[in-house]
């Protein structure tokens, strides 16, 4: 009888569980539901571009992928003569393996995913009560990245841009929730469990640190900003952290000793201090560019945090508070800088690679609001967070119809070419002549200058040529007027 209460009370707490914020959570599924099918439809109209007819085919033996093995083959050849970025383009070349049409949904829950991330390291608050901070998270990375295309859409793109970033924050995880709790929780004290701890953190923070160049510097700097702000606040440095630190170091080493990634510097030439001022001009310049109204948000948040303690007497315990209040805040800002202005002595910063910056600035953002407004305001500041959700929900519903037209008239030159190419097959022709695809659009991974080159030599037209099996694809824009 005993055994048969216990288990109706099991169930009791089971279904409460369910039943409580109910409505809460079916919104949250309806979010990532929403969200997940409209990025879906984008993934589904993106074909493949550039350099992921290239990632087809092994580096190693120049045939292509057919398994894990050649990738792995493929990596190793691809560190010594193209650049150090083997982690992410090991993800490039299994993506492309696998097909697009596996890729699209892998892709579509990899976005989702990147929200939560960013909500988990900027929001020290329950998912379920802030759905619309989560809206605003993914409604951002759709609206202000630079290039959302070629960083979230494009394969080849969204292995380095997105998976990049991602791993970083997955890797973060243990650092912030340290931050958060304000201590170092043991369940056991066991030298075999700090030892994989340490073995683990230590191996996760060499992929962490070998993904991209300048998110290698970020992720460097948000660790020791941790352990610093862990040395401030007396809470215990354990192995694991110092451990993943290390790794990090070392994956950053790995990543730009490559002998593929000195060749390409060499190839395009050093950066001398006259470049690398006009380059901290530049990434200046950029910042407000790509960034102006989340700047815009970031300054009137300041504004009312410095409203709110007009008259409040300023002393050295009150000065420490506020520091330790914005520690995330400060800790991200460090990464976020360090991601930026490491690139000064990069000939070139496509604008794809903003979209790490993007996300690290979302979660300083995110963190600076919610200590100064949500904590102070809680009750009367949702009435203006609906206002502004549902303004800027309308936003995206209209840039979102501009953006799958675009992709719609890129899908259409694709067609055409791919019309093109079934001819020319069927026909066994040794020459086609077929129309670059362009785009003015930064939700498309083309440009206006087009992805062929005129010259049938050139790298784009021989990766396209070898995929499809023709011997040589001339570039001919008159085909489409």
């Amino acid at each position: 009888m005993e055994i048969i209460m216990k288990k109706d009370f099991d169930m009791n707490k089971i279904i409460m569980f369910y039943r409580k914020d109910s409505g809460k959570k079916i919104l949250l599924l309806l979010t990532f539901l929403g969200v997940g099918i409209l990025f879906y439809i984008l993934n589904c109209r993106t074909p493949l571009f550039a350099d992921d007819y290239s990632y087809l085919y092994s580096w190693y033996a120049g045939e292509r992928i057919t398994g894990l093995k050649d990738i792995f083959l493929s990596q190793y050849r691809h560190y010594f003569v193209t650049n150090g970025r083997v982690i992410l383009h090991f993800l490039s070349q299994l993506f492309l393996w696998l097909g697009k049409d596996c890729f699209n949904i892998i892709n579509t829950i990899g976005f989702l995913i990147l929200g939560i991330l960013i909500f988990y390291h900027g929001v020290n608050l329950k998912l379920k009560n802030h759905i619309s901070l989560l809206i605003f998270i993914y409604g951002a990375l759709f609206i202000f990245t630079p290039a959302f295309g070629e960083s979230f859409l494009w394969v080849t793109g969204a292995s380095n841009y997105l998976y990049g970033i991602e791993l970083i924050l997955f890797y973060l995880i243990p650092y912030r929730y340290v931050e958060r709790e304000k201590s170092v929780k043991e369940v056991k004290k066991s030298v075999i469990v700090a030892l994989l701890k340490l073995i683990l953190m230590f191996l996760f923070g060499i992929l962490a640190g070998w993904t991209n160049e300048n998110l290698s510097i970020a992720v460097i700097a948000i660790v020791f900003a941790f352990m610093v702000n862990y040395k401030l606040h007396k809470i215990r440095i354990v192995s694991w952290m110092i451990g993943g630190w290390v790794g990090n170091i070392l994956g950053c080493i790995f990543l730009l000793i490559s002998p593929g990634q000195l060749a390409r510097l060499n190839m395009v030439g050093r950066v001398g201090i006259k470049e690398m001022i006009e380059n901290i001009i530049k990434i200046s310049v950029n910042i407000v560019d790509y960034f102006a109204f989340l700047i815009l948000l970031f300054v009137m948040i300041g504004f009312y945090y410095i409203y709110q303690k007009n008259g409040i007497k300023i002393t050295k315990k009150y000065v420490y508070d506020e520091i330790n209040k914005f520690s995330v805040v400060l800790i991200y800002l460090l990464g976020f800088l360090g991601a930026a202005y490491s690139m000064i002595v990069s000939p070139f910063f496509p604008t794809r690679v903003w979209s790490g910056l993007l996300v690290l600035f979302l979660i300083i953002l995110l963190s600076f609001y919610v200590e100064v407004v949500i904590k102070s305001l809680l009750k009367k500041v949702k009435h203006v967070q609906i206002v502004f959700i549902s303004t800027f929900v309308l936003l995206c519903s209209c840039i979102y119809i501009n953006a799958y037209a675009s992709l719609n008239a890129v899908l259409y030159q694709y067609n055409i070419r791919m019309a093109i190419i079934e001819e020319c097959i069927e026909k066994n022709q040794d020459e086609a002549y077929m129309p670059s695809i362009r785009s003015n659009s930064k939700y498309s991974c083309f440009d206006w200058s087009g992805d062929l080159g005129w010259d049938p030599d050139t790298w784009p037209n021989t990766a396209l040529a070898r995929y499809y099996g023709i011997p040589k694809i001339i570039r001919d824009d008159t085909i489409i007027k």
